[in-house]
């Protein structure tokens, strides 16, 4: 699985264009843009993982994107598709949001006044000989191509500030991700055609809090990307109580303290467990399989 190894951008009173040649077939393209378990493995920016997605891939149907930081800063878009042509082309609206899908404007993420509070974006994949596809996105309501892709495409090499100012989050995309997620259908394909043995899922348990510090968002930001193809989902937690027999007690927020979880995609325990070590968790990780109830 191969991708072209630029994305080139362009901007102009039509909007920004990011197009990107693929080494797969349109099929495969269009599910990671229509199924939210694609979806989730790819978008958003490197320091940024995607733990909400809601398709309703219709036309008049709506979706709602959440992303958030390592450090639990979020950030939502939503939107209502306007035109479907399967397998070749999609616009819909791109509007910013609160967790609900209720609209905000800008200020609610610390963006420009003058930065559009909707766009819409046109995506098209049209094929090319020897089974690829040329996948051109179209954002039309940014000018400036600073931040129209840094809004999450998973498309760009660059270093950008999503949005003009996310609260000093600095926003690193890439190329690589979608080409991941691809692969990943790919050998699902294959695995599934040769009655190989499934991949397990396994919960990922991180104990452990500390004031982050720019050190440590780096590093959780650059892991979150080396295991973007396998991760399901993830979640943080805040605050929390305990119930036994003895009573309820609030739970301190300390370096036993549970502060949040992640589900990925391995072939065995032990895999899976060198997969925990290359984390920089703070106390520790319990790793558990898991089962069908």
């Amino acid at each position: 699985m191969t991708s072209s190894d630029n994305a080139p951008t362009s901007a102009n009173d039509q909007g920004v264009v990011v197009e990107q040649l693929l080494d797969a077939p349109r099929e495969l393209v269009w599910r990671t843009w229509t199924e939210c378990e694609h979806f989730m493995r790819w978008y958003g920016p490197k320091n940024m993982s995607t733990h909400v997605c809601e398709i309703d891939f219709r036309v008049g149907g709506r979706h709602l994107y959440g992303m958030r930081s390592p450090d639990g800063w979020e950030y939502y878009t939503t939107g209502v598709y306007q035109e479907i042509v399967p397998i070749e082309r999609f616009v819909t609206t791109d509007v910013l949001s609160d967790a609900e899908g209720n609209n905000v404007p800008p200020s609610h993420y610390g963006m420009p006044e003058d930065a559009p509070a909707e766009t819409t974006v046109i995506v098209t994949l049209e094929e090319v000989d020897g089974g690829k596809t040329k996948l051109a996105v179209r954002q039309i309501g940014w000018t400036d191509e600073v931040h129209g892709p840094g809004r999450g495409w998973g498309l760009e090499r660059s270093t950008r500030q999503a949005g003009g100012s996310t609260r000093g989050h600095q926003v690193r995309t890439s190329i690589q991700p979608i080409s991941r997620a691809i692969q990943r259908l790919i050998d699902s394909h294959y695995a599934k055609s040769s009655k190989e043995r499934p991949v397990k899922k396994f919960m990922f348990l991180h104990f452990g809090f500390e004031n982050p510090t720019p050190e440590i968002m780096e590093a959780w930001g650059k892991w979150f990307e080396s295991i973007a193809d396998r991760q399901v989902s993830q979640e943080g937690f805040s605050g929390g109580r305990e119930i036994s027999k003895e009573g309820t007690r609030e739970l301190p927020w300390d370096m036993d303290s549970i502060t949040a979880f992640n589900i990925i995609e391995a072939e065995s325990l032990d895999e899976a467990e060198e997969i925990a070590k290359s984390c920089p968790f703070i106390a520790s990780i319990r790793v558990y399989e898991l089962r069908s109830m």
